[in-house]
């Protein structure tokens, strides 16, 4: 509504100064580049925001309109209201909201007073949300590490999650779902099985094909494969699983803890997919729509480097999948996830010299560009994510690591 104002506010001054003109060609003017992005936005139906949007350590906030060029928030200038050096581990955007996750302070084995949730409309201006007391009430809520928008049952539904909810072996994680971003239930997040995780695990949610899931850490061989029941608004074992997943390693000490240990994710053509749980990068497993789960990568494609590399993100393009790993290694796959090319660099990151891991990658199909980012504030970007020198890696001066990038869909 209020890029309509803006543009029927320059249309009256054109229209009542016919003594001077106002050039609305973007290659000339100021306000004709505002006219452009307002009108672009507007005709394409885009969400309020930026194209890009990440997050991390110190409360920061990372936004991009390109990919290339970014405004830094942190710390004292953090928008996230409430954020005293705590870390913001998860964002996501949907029903015309952006949210964010995390914690409020540096003491992430506190969960009372340490559930960081914010919600904004425009990327820029955050309200902070209240996290809902669990049930039973002898517990208490706990930071937040997950947060994921997708489409459930017909309606788009917000899901985030968090830590162990109590020191038992089968304890639940904190969990909470929302229909617009700012109102939120608590829904546990469990069965869980009986081996002991640890207080700071938690589970990752992804939504892909209209089901919403989340896979645990528990420090073992043994699954915590959830989903949403979108008829009983609750969480239930899920038991469609490739034969094998890996070791489902737990996280590191706080604050940076290895992200995403086992996930899940939706790929092109309703395709879905799973990524090794901690064992190594190198576990894929793929199942296409009516078919079993096929194991497409094994852990001996990438032995020629190290034993526990960790893919951690996936974004596609087409048929064009790319995901980034530990230690700039990374893997791209060009006929929708059957075959896969490893790749020992990046842009000029490479395995031996020391840089950081990447954490997100993410593809935005307005911008066409895919941008990753990680470990020591640094960010990649490439058009066509084919080789490592299709990649440019981008030092953004910021010392932390970003946990989470995502982009308007």
């Amino acid at each position: 509504m209020k890029r309509i104002y803006i543009i029927l506010f320059f249309f009256s001054i054109w229209a009542c100064n016919q003594a001077k003109s106002i050039d609305i060609d973007s290659a000339k003017s100021p306000i004709g580049l505002l006219m452009d992005i307002t009108l672009s936005e507007a005709i394409n139906g885009r969400d309020a925001g930026p194209e890009y949007m990440a997050a991390g350590d110190n409360c920061s906030l990372f936004t991009s309109n390109d990919g290339i060029s970014w405004s830094i928030s942190q710390g004292e200038s953090t928008p996230f209201t409430g954020c005293s050096g705590g870390v913001i581990y998860g964002l996501a955007q949907g029903n015309g909201r952006w949210v964010a996750v995390g914690t409020l302070t540096s003491t992430y084995q506190t969960n009372a007073n340490n559930c960081g949730l914010w919600s904004s409309v425009d990327g820029a201006e955050w309200i902070r949300h209240t996290c809902p007391t669990p049930s039973p009430s002898t517990y208490s809520n706990t930071p937040l590490r997950s947060v994921v928008f997708g489409t459930v049952g017909g309606v788009g539904l917000f899901f985030t999650s968090g830590h162990k909810m109590g020191t038992g072996a089968n304890e639940d994680y904190y969990g909470l779902v929302s229909s617009d971003g700012m109102n939120w239930v608590f829904k546990k997040l469990g069965p869980t099985p009986t081996v002991d995780g640890g207080l700071t695990t938690t589970c990752y949610l992804e939504v892909d094909n209209g089901v919403a899931r989340c896979s645990g850490e528990t420090g073992s061989y043994s699954d915590a494969i959830l989903k949403y029941n979108s008829s009983s608004g609750v969480w239930v074992a899920d038991a469609d699983l490739p034969d094998y997943m890996g070791y489902a390693a737990l996280p590191d000490t706080p604050p940076n803890y290895n992200p995403s240990t086992s996930w899940f994710y939706g790929g092109p053509n309703h395709s879905r997919f799973t990524f090794g749980q901690g064992d190594s990068a190198n576990y894929v497993n793929r199942k296409l729509p009516g078919g079993d789960w096929v194991e497409v990568v094994s852990n001996v494609l990438m032995s020629q480097y190290t034993y526990g590399l960790l893919l951690n993100a996936a974004a596609y393009k087409g048929n064009l999948i790319v995901a980034l790993a530990d230690a700039c290694t990374w893997m791209n796959s060009t006929d929708a996830g059957t075959n896969w090319n490893v790749y020992d660099s990046i842009g000029s990151c490479t395995y031996d010299n020391g840089m950081p891991d990447f954490l997100s990658v993410t593809y935005n199909p307005y911008v066409k560009q895919f941008v990753g980012a990680g470990r020591s504030g640094r960010v990649v970007y490439s058009e066509t994510g084919l080789e490592p020198s299709a990649w440019t890696i981008l030092e953004t001066g910021f010392s932390g690591t970003i946990n989470t990038l995502i982009s308007k869909p």
